[in-house]
């Protein structure tokens, strides 16, 4: 055997070999599966000996013995599938594929020699098991975060805002702390408060981070920002990104799901 050329039909990997002489050999589990066949055992044991034998073929397990059929002994096998499919595995067999190896010896590829062939084949299975891995593991990590992010859209529907003296206790900075930083990350607009209180740049406002409400005071009404559940969520990942600068602070909340669950919004 010379070559081992995996394809596909529907979503089924079929392999077939290629003898030194330009014959296609059939894994026969391979077939049975795309045929709807469950015993490939017993359906290679019906067939005529010259029709099947074994070779060794790498899998993630190693190298193991594998039954596989000639062109004869896979027309068998087809026939004695009754999924409606097999009348289509066989044309595009016919039309296709085997047209295609008696004319280069190969479907699309380079005659190789066996070990060549081998290696090739089992850098394919390890790549195959690769990509899987990785596919397991980005739908484990969108299972993670799915409750997180229904969370994070049940506490964004919440309505009302906090002050952001509330805020900075619970950041465990505190008001004053809170409010620098923000100045120097840009949220807040940097002006004394005795110039008009403490108010967001407009672009937080636009993307509802703050609401603007006006209070009273001896030397009149000034404007004071509050945070929505949005503007918390922002402010926190702000402070992750950024850090607290110069501003000496306790650490931050794990996460900011626990600082949205300590926060009480009112309207």
């Amino acid at each position: 055997m010379t070559e081992i050329v995996p394809f596909s039909f529907d979503d089924h990997n079929v392999r077939v070999i290629v003898d030194l002489e330009g014959n296609p050999w059939w894994v026969a589990s391979d077939v049975c599966a795309a045929l709807g066949i469950s015993k490939a055992r017993d359906a290679v044991s019906r067939l005529d000996s010259e029709d099947a034998t074994t070779t060794g073929i790498p899998s993630a397990g190693g190298v193991q013995q594998s039954f596989i059929v000639n062109e004869s002994g896979l027309y068998d096998l087809i026939f004695t599938s009754r999924r409606p499919e097999a009348k289509r595995f066989k044309r595009w067999v016919t039309k296709e594929v085997l047209p295609e190896i008696r004319k280069t010896g190969s479907f699309g590829l380079e005659p190789m020699d066996l070990p060549t062939a081998l290696e090739k084949y089992a850098a394919t299975l390890r790549e195959k098991a690769a990509a899987d891995r990785r596919a397991i593991e980005a739908q484990s990590r969108v299972v993670e975060l799915a409750p997180k992010a229904v969370e994070w859209d049940y506490y964004m529907d919440t309505g009302g805002s906090c002050g952001l003296a509330y805020l900075g206790q619970q950041l465990g900075a505190g008001r004053n702390r809170l409010i620098n930083r923000l100045r120097e990350l840009g949220v807040l607009v940097s002006k004394d408060e005795s110039q008009g209180g403490v108010r967001p740049m407009q672009r937080y406002v636009e993307q509802g981070w703050f609401v603007v409400k006006t209070r009273d005071t001896q030397v009149g009404p000034k404007a004071e920002a509050y945070a929505t559940p949005r503007g918390v969520s922002g402010v926190y990942r702000l402070l992750v990104q950024h850090g607290v600068g110069a501003q000496n602070w306790s650490t931050l909340p794990p996460s900011e799901g626990a600082l949205l669950q300590t926060i009480t919004f009112e309207e």
